[in-house]
């Protein structure tokens, strides 16, 4: 899972592409936690799911994450903290066994957010060279900016993000000279965003419109042609209570004049509303059914735990910028324990496309 997030973010600032107050220790109200996290491919040859990870988790004394191991091929994470009662990493070593090749995260706090995250890769001997650094700043507790830098034998800036706010709520969000979105709100809920790209000036490249029922998000219209307003593709959100049990997606057909099913993800839940599972199906047009394509099931204990608290370390902008992208929206993380009714990124199941 960590893992994930770390190669993830390494990726995201290799290749220049995007992605409130002060919190010190774990959500009081945790009483599950993560043992197992198993992530499957659907086989439509066999019609059976093949695994292909199965992470492990396993707590210290101090009910932190210290270790997770895949039990298909040995890759493991390692975590470690400065001191008994620190909820946040200071550092993790990621790797997989027989292969010269690991990566460690340090982490640098300040009023309990990460501050600095510099990650280093080692050679064959184990000898860990400085290779990324990702420098965080904030403002009345909001994350406004996010500098990237790559060593070359000198730290070489790579890029930086920007957020903007007024009153409170995030209004843009820019990568100069790469990409720009601008949200616009109603009624105090996330309405529209216009997504720009940049090719000597900022061109509009698509525009998301949100819908709301009863407080909850019921639909997201695409536009990729916002001067022409034609629809492209849109999603449709469907809960029991307010819990997500399907996001289904559809592409604009512009034969028919009218939406074709693309895909849905589905999501199980047990007697207390922790998610057990998400399923992710893709519609096949010639057989006019959904066929299954990827899995991922959660298994937990009751105890507590930091999970969240290393989210936040590793992922800023996803709980000090205030709400961005509808798929931060009432979505649901492992457990409801940590977290249901917050803005909170999606588990990546296996988001194939927007």
């Amino acid at each position: 899972m960590f893992k994930k997030l770390v190669v993830g973010m390494f990726i995201i600032s290799m290749l220049f592409i995007v992605s409130c107050s002060e919190d010190q220790s774990s959500d009081p109200d945790v009483t599950v936690r993560l043992t197992d996290e198993v992530i499957s491919n659907y086989n439509p040859e066999t019609s059976t799911w093949e695994v292909t990870n199965d992470w492990i988790y396993s707590y210290d004394e101090n009910d932190r994450v210290d270790a997770l191991v895949d039990n298909l091929d040995g890759m493991f994470e390692e975590l470690t903290y400065s001191s008994l009662s620190d909820v946040r990493p200071l550092e993790f070593i990621s790797g997989i066994p027989e292969i010269s090749f690991n990566m460690k995260a340090h982490f640098t706090y300040e009023e309990g957010k990460t501050k600095e995250l510099l990650l280093s890769i080692s050679d064959s001997l184990g000898v860990y060279s400085e290779a990324l650094k990702m420098e965080y700043t904030y403002e009345n507790g909001m994350l406004v900016s996010n500098v990237q830098s790559f060593n070359i034998g000198a730290w070489m800036e790579l890029g930086a993000e920007n957020w903007i706010y007024e009153s409170g709520k995030l209004v843009e969000y820019i990568r100069p000279e790469s990409q720009r979105i601008v949200y616009t709100y109603i009624n105090d809920r996330l309405f529209e965003t216009f997504e720009y790209d940049w090719n000597g000036k900022w061109d509009l490249l698509r525009e998301e419109e949100f819908t709301y029922e009863d407080g909850l998000l019921k639909e997201k219209l695409l536009y990729d042609n916002p001067q022409s307003k034609a629809i492209s593709g849109k999603k449709t959100y469907e809960y029991s209570g307010n819990h997500l049990i399907s996001i289904n997606e559809y592409s604009w057909n512009d034969i028919s004049s009218d939406f074709e099913k693309y895909s849905k993800n589905e999501f199980a839940y047990d007697g207390d509303w922790n998610v057990l599972s998400e399923i992710e199906s893709f519609w096949d047009l010639i057989e006019e059914v959904y066929v299954f394509d990827g899995k991922v099931e959660f298994t937990y204990e009751n105890e507590s735990g930091n999970y969240i608290d290393i989210d936040k370390a590793m992922s800023p902008n996803k709980y000090y910028t205030g709400m961005t992208d509808s798929e931060m929206i009432h979505l649901p993380m492992p457990s409801k324990n940590y977290g249901n009714d917050k803005i909170k990124k999606i588990m990546e199941l296996l988001e194939k496309r927007r």
